[in-house]
C-alpha cells in the first residue's frame, strides 16, 4: 500500500469513511496506474476534504451538492409555486425544459459563465417545434436565461453555490416591442357586436371587462364574487402575477355590468365556464370575434395595452395608470411612453407662453 492506494484487481482503490454505513469502505478510482490514481484521489477526495476543513475554520457553510434538475424539482419549483400564480409557473416550466436539456445532469457548482455562453450557442441552433419556422429569437433565449438566473440566485441562498454564475450574462439585444391596441370606437362598434356567437356564458362581458380594466386574463378568470365590493365600489384582484392584491375602483359602467352578472350568477367565479367551473381559455372565442369583426389578429393581452392607450389619451399620467394596471417596472413604461406625450406638450406650450 502506498499513500493509502491499493491495487485490487483492475483498478487502484482508496479507503474512505462512509457516513451511511458508519465504517471505512474501499472506493474505486477507476484508474489503472498509481500516478493517475493518486491524482484522482487528490482531486476528488483530499482537496475537497481540505477545503471543507478550511471553510469550517472560517465559519463558512459547506456547499450542498445536487444536479441542476434535482435542485429544480426538489427546491426551486416548491418555492416558485408559493411566490407565483399558476399561469406564471406553467409558462416557466416550458422554458425550464430547454434549460434541463442542457444543464440537467450537471452539478450546480459546475455551471459557469463559459457554459452559459455554450448554452446560448446550442440554443440558437435548435429548431422551433410548436409554431413558426427557423431558430428561436434572442428574446426567447433571454427569457430562458433570466429564468436560469432566478434558479441560480435561489441556489445561492440555499447554499448550493458560492457565487452566482449568471451575474454577468450577456443578453441578446432585443428590438422594441410593438404595442398593438384596439381603439375604443372599434371595440364598441365592431368587436362587441360580434361576441357570443354561440351564446357562451358571459364571454362578451369578460371581454368588455378586460377592455375597461386592463386586467390580465388570469386576474379576470380568477375573480370571485367575494372580491367584488358593491358597497364600497371596488374590485379586488387577488390572483395577480406578483401575488399582490390589486384594488380597482368600480366605475358606474362596471357596476351595471357586474350587477347584471350577479343577478344571473351560476358560480363563485364572476366569469366562469358555462358549467360553473373556473374558465381556463378564451383564445378561440377572442380570435373568432376578431375575424367576424374584420379586425387585425391580436392576443387577449392587447386589451390591456388598449386600456393603457385609452387612459393616456384621456390625459392620465403613467403613475395613475400603473396604479390601476399594477405595472411595476420602468421597462414597461418605456413600452408605453410614446402614449404619454400629452402632458409634455402642455408643459412645452407653457414654455412658449412664458
Amino acid at each position: 500500500m502506498k499513500n493509502g492506494l491499493v491495487n485490487r484487481g483492475r483498478y487502484y482503490h482508496y479507503k474512505v469513511w462512509d457516513k451511511e454505513v458508519g465504517k471505512n469502505v474501499w472506493r474505486s478510482t477507476r484508474q489503472t496506474t498509481w500516478d493517475m490514481a493518486n491524482q484522482w484521489v487528490q482531486v476528488n477526495i483530499l482537496n475537497p476534504q481540505r477545503e471543507k476543513l478550511h471553510d469550517e475554520s472560517l465559519g463558512i457553510k459547506p456547499i450542498k451538492k445536487a444536479t441542476f434538475k434535482e435542485f429544480v424539482e426538489r427546491e426551486y419549483w416548491p418555492s416558485a409555486l408559493e411566490k407565483n400564480n399558476e399561469s406564471t409557473v406553467k409558462a416557466n416550466r416550458h422554458k425550464m425544459k430547454w434549460l434541463e436539456r442542457f444543464f440537467g445532469k450537471m452539478e450546480l457548482i459546475d455551471i459557469s459563465e463559459g457554459l452559459i455562453e455554450d448554452y446560448k450557442v446550442w440554443r440558437k441552433r435548435q429548431k422551433k417545434k410548436s409554431c413558426g419556422k427557423g431558430n428561436p429569437k434572442g428574446s426567447t433565449i433571454n427569457r430562458e436565461l433570466k429564468l436560469l438566473s432566478r434558479v441560480c440566485k435561489y441556489a445561492l441562498k440555499r447554499d448550493y453555490l458560492r457565487e452566482d454564475p449568471t451575474r454577468k450574462i450577456d443578453y441578446y439585444k432585443e428590438k422594441p416591442v410593438k404595442v398593438t391596441v384596439i381603439s375604443k370606437k372599434d371595440f364598441e362598434e365592431r368587436f362587441l357586436p360580434n361576441c357570443n356567437a354561440r351564446n357562451r356564458y358571459a364571454t362578451r362581458e369578460l371581454f368588455e371587462f378586460g377592455f375597461r380594466t386592463g386586467a390580465r386574463l388570469g386576474e379576470i378568470t380568477g375573480l370571485k364574487w367575494e372580491d367584488v365590493d358593491f358597497d364600497n365600489g371596488h374590485i379586488a384582484f387577488m390572483d395577480t402575477k406578483n401575488n399582490e392584491a390589486k384594488i380597482f375602483p368600480m366605475s358606474d359602467y362596471l357596476r351595471k355590468l357586474l350587477e347584471r352578472l350577479y343577478d344571473t350568477r351560476i358560480s363563485e367565479y364572476v366569469f366562469p365556464h358555462g358549467n360553473g367551473n373556473k374558465r381556463q381559455e378564451v383564445r378561440a372565442a377572442f380570435k373568432n370575434t376578431l375575424e367576424r369583426a374584420g379586425l387585425p389578429r391580436m392576443h387577449f393581452h392587447e386589451l390591456r395595452h388598449s386600456f393603457v392607450s385609452v387612459c393616456a389619451s384621456m390625459g392620465m399620467t403613467w403613475e395613475q395608470v400603473s396604479e390601476l394596471t399594477g405595472h411595476k417596472t420602468y421597462a414597461m413604461f418605456r413600452r408605453y411612453k410614446h402614449l404619454f406625450h400629452k402632458e409634455q406638450k402642455k408643459l412645452l406650450d407653457r414654455w412658449d407662453e412664458s
